[in-house]
């Protein structure tokens, strides 16, 4: 079978043969040369979104979590950490119900799901200062200390979460997927936080549409109703969940463990088009694949 690859100058993706896993390859369009990882996956494509709400199971017609920024019964907590001369920022996530999934995107069918317990969110990616101030070194492409760290795998952003939870004392990690879109919804239903189409995506998040092709610095466009920036766009955001199907069954704190040896990432990159950073889109690599537009935030529970 195939890989599908993507050249970093161009961006344009190639049927690389299998064989060449592990190896340099010339791009044929821009001639640049460069690495195939030793474990790529395919790129998956999402589904076509439909125009219509057919995709909507009569099972929904109940209360879900609404937009709002401010919680009165959040937990008290200054929602700062400050470690080694860098600061990391959250925003408290309430308990809530939401309709998860559904925007056209065949293998996330529009169910309910239940975050039980709130929990604290970076409002931000994790950019290249955090990263080089836990871990000693910067693996990006795209330099900028504001800039959100990319080319980690899933396995050294785990690796970044231990280091933070021993400096910090806070139980830091990678949110789950249901959290995830939890968060990026806050409290709406449309194909982005912001609204429907491209034009409401460039209100929030950085694509193939607006980058310039390439990563762009933290909070330079508007954050959700509760408080996060970037959450489309800019960089893919690694989940803790291993990929697995999903169905319209109703759902309490789901968490994906299965046999398929990929996992999840979420809400599209700087060189993705619309359809990938859709707030229901879902992608999947390899645990230690390493690629410009894969980066992470974090979260934690103070329970």
């Amino acid at each position: 079978m195939p890989i599908v690859v993507e050249c970093p100058s161009c961006s344009a993706r190639l049927n690389a043969p299998d064989a060449a896993a592990g190896k340099r390859i010339r791009c044929p369009k821009c001639r640049t040369p460069f690495p195939i990882p030793d474990r790529p996956q395919p790129i998956v494509q999402a589904a076509p979104r439909p125009r219509a709400s057919s995709d909507t199971p009569s099972n929904l017609d109940l209360p879900v979590a609404k937009a709002t920024t401010t919680f009165p019964n959040a937990p008290k907590y200054d929602s700062k950490l400050s470690q080694l001369d860098i600061e990391m920022q959250f925003a408290w996530i309430p308990p809530g119900t939401f309709l998860m999934g559904g925007n056209g995107v065949k293998d996330n069918p529009q169910h309910r799901v239940t975050i039980s317990k709130g929990f604290w969110m970076g409002i931000f990616p994790v950019t290249q200062a955090q990263w080089q101030a836990v871990m000693g070194y910067n693996p990006s492409k795209f330099r900028g200390d504001d800039r959100p760290v990319e080319m980690v795998s899933r396995l050294d952003c785990q690796e970044f979460c231990q280091k933070m939870a021993k400096l910090t004392d806070k139980p830091i990690r990678l949110p789950t997927e249901a959290e995830w879109e939890y968060a990026c919804r806050a409290g709406t239903t449309s194909e982005y936080w912001s609204g429907n189409g491209a034009d409401a995506l460039k209100k929030a998040g950085w694509f193939d549409g607006n980058s310039g092709k390439e990563t762009k610095p933290i909070g330079k466009l508007a954050p959700n109703p509760w408080g996060l920036y970037d959450i489309h766009g800019n960089v893919w955001e690694w989940c803790s969940d291993w990929y697995g199907l999903l169905t319209i069954e109703n759902q309490i704190d789901p968490e994906k463990r299965s046999n398929v040896h990929t996992v999840l990432l979420r809400g599209g990159g700087w060189d993705s088009d619309p359809d990938y950073c859709l707030a229901a889109c879902r992608f999947r690599s390899s645990p230690d694949s390493r690629v410009f537009s894969f980066g992470f935030r974090v979260c934690f529970r103070l329970d």
